[in-house]
């Protein structure tokens, strides 16, 4: 059955002030910025009932903007953490909003069944309808394809919605390069052994996407159809391995987590980890480190550059947060550790490689008309056939520290739409 948006849910005015903390370098700007998470108790009755809650236990990781909202995940890696899915009001002012969990403080409430509503989210992402999807572990879906990438396997979790099923993508693509392990994040030297990560989505004019994706652990860009990826049959088959394509390298300390491709401007952006670096580049061009523009360094507000999205009007929204420290050292409670930063698209790209003037962006009906969404569960369609895309294998801590969790067939998603339209 097709389903359509009110015209009232995807037309959304949201007029907010953005507050300039650290300084605009480049065309970035810093939206909002915190030392350490923080969330609004209602009162100090509701807070009880969050005996474990610990401040320092907190850390975002995922955002999405939608409407006059703007949502961040909290993962439950640590015992800590009191509400794993949240919002904050983007007319919000202040330096370091509290943040107000969604849908409620009971949904993050451990009750009598032992484990609260919504558990641990990880990635988010709005769909046009102005329906909210969140990876958790636990829960279902609605009727359409999303596609989830397990770092630790490495695999594609390919869910169709109308089916009620999912199959596993394998491809040596998918695998990371034994030499792109080495990481250096403020000061700190690691090594991840991660697959398939960052994956963004372009509608192809055929009611398919091409999925432009990379494993973590690598310095190197592919692609693959949307098209193969929907047929379980042929998607990890021997004769059509040569349908994954290798596009070309990122360069030196090249490894990229996340990415975002821009619908208007029809750029992939991506989050350069080892630089602290936004980079950008065009599909139309050849994957070559000289047709790869930077649209954002700093040492400082982009340290380790988690979360990337595309709003509506064109902003791109980034989340840093320090994650290596948190994970291998000790953040410092009084510096300011985690920002969300903010920059129109079309201003970033000016004076790079990715600003040339000769490309027509994507129309308004020419993406609508497509099958596929764009990077981690996207906008919708005219018709009942959409695609989402996640990046979706969380490293989880405990007393013995972090471990990874292969997350396959255990993935499940939450579509929560109430209070949304």
């Amino acid at each position: 059955m097709t389903m359509r948006c009110r015209a009232s849910s995807i037309v959304v005015a949201a007029a907010f002030l953005i507050v300039l903390l650290d300084g605009a370098i480049g065309k970035l700007r810093v939206a909002y910025r915190w030392k350490q998470i923080d969330y609004e108790w209602p009162n100090n009755d509701i807070k009880r009932l969050f005996p474990d809650y610990k401040q320092e236990d907190n850390l975002p990781l995922g955002l999405e903007v939608v409407g006059d909202r703007l949502f961040i995940t909290v993962p439950r890696w640590r015992q800590g953490v009191a509400a794993s899915l949240n919002y904050i009001w983007l007319n919000d002012t202040r330096e370091s909003p509290p943040l107000i969990p969604y849908p409620s403080w009971e949904a993050h409430q451990y009750g009598a069944a032992g484990v609260p509503e919504i558990v641990s989210t990880f990635r988010v992402r709005a769909d046009r309808c102005n329906r909210l999807w969140i990876l958790d572990t636990g829960l279902t879906l609605d009727s359409s394809y999303g596609y989830l990438g397990d770092l630790g396997g490495p695999g594609l979790v390919v869910y169709s919605w109308n089916l009620r099923k999912s199959w596993l993508v394998k491809h040596h693509s998918f695998h990371p390069d034994p030499m792109g392990g080495d990481f250096k994040v403020s000061g700190i030297s690691f090594q991840w052994n991660d697959g398939l990560f960052g994956m963004a989505l372009a509608p192809t004019g055929d009611g398919y996407s091409t999925m432009y994706y990379h494993p973590l652990s690598s310095g190197m860009e592919f692609s693959v159809s949307t098209r193969l990826l929907r047929d379980p049959q042929r998607a990890s088959a021997a004769e059509t391995s040569h349908e994954f394509q290798t596009l070309g390298s990122r360069g030196p300390n090249g490894q990229s987590s996340v990415s975002f491709l821009d619908p208007k401007t029809g750029i992939l952006f991506y989050a350069l980890t080892n630089l602290n670096a936004i980079a950008c580049w065009r599909p139309q061009n050849k994957f070559t480190v000289q047709q790869q523009g930077y649209v954002y360094q700093d040492n400082v507000t982009m340290i380790f550059p988690n979360d990337l999205k595309v709003d509506r009007n064109g902003n791109l929204w980034i989340l840093s947060d320090r994650l290596p420290v948190f994970m291998y050292s000790q953040l410092d409670l009084h510096d300011y550790n985690f920002r969300i930063l903010m920059g129109s698209t079309q201003e970033l790209i000016i004076g790079t490689v990715c600003g040339s003037t000769s490309f027509t962006p994507y129309s308004t009906t020419s993406i609508y008309d497509h099958r596929d969404h764009i990077d981690h569960m996207d906008h919708n369609n005219h018709i009942d056939h959409r695609d989402h895309t996640m990046s979706l294998t969380p490293r989880i801590g405990n007393s013995a520290g972090f471990v990874k969790t292969e997350i396959a067939t255990m993935m499940l998603l939450i579509c929560l739409s109430k209070a949304l339209v």
